[in-house]
């Protein structure tokens, strides 16, 4: 099962650019910073900050959240690396390497991963993203492909 969806996501990614509008728009027009949120181990789960280049380029993406409730803590951190392959009005290939820190209670870890990801871009001036990442994740010595998935609203 596991390798039938990831065959779907690179699937996905290798031929949805070929899809994109032919036509590239001014690229001053293209927003670069992002708010939103974020859940994923490398990338960190709650509120998070996306910075993307208007097309080729480095990006960074960095997540964080604390929740206190009745003794019990969450609390997740983490950083990513976005490296964009290619960037289209609507959509965006990039790949990401990055580490978080989760902890629950008395269990906690350090993940680090490197992977692919794929940016579509919504609304009229193309200020919906929403993001799909599959790294591969060494986390307590095995590694492991964790989805990750975030909403951003872009603005210059």
């Amino acid at each position: 099962m596991k390798r039938v969806i990831f065959a779907m996501f690179m699937a996905l990614i290798v031929f949805f650019p070929l899809y994109a509008e032919p036509t590239a728009p001014d690229l001053d027009e293209r927003a670069t910073r992002g708010l939103g949120i974020s859940a994923g181990f490398i990338g960190g789960n709650g509120f998070s900050i996306r910075l993307m280049p208007p097309e080729k380029g480095m990006g960074f993406q960095a997540g964080f959240i604390f929740v206190s409730s009745s003794g019990d803590r969450f609390f997740s951190m983490g950083g990513e690396l976005l490296g964009v392959l290619k960037r289209t009005d609507s959509s965006a290939l990039y790949w990401l390497a990055g580490m978080g820190v989760n902890a629950s209670g008395d269990d906690s870890g350090i993940g680090i991963g490197a992977g692919l990801g794929m940016s579509f871009f919504f609304g009229d001036t193309r200020w919906l993203c929403t993001s799909i990442d599959l790294p591969l994740t060494l986390y307590k010595d095995s590694f492991m492909p964790i989805p990750q998935i975030a909403i951003h609203y872009f603005y210059k």
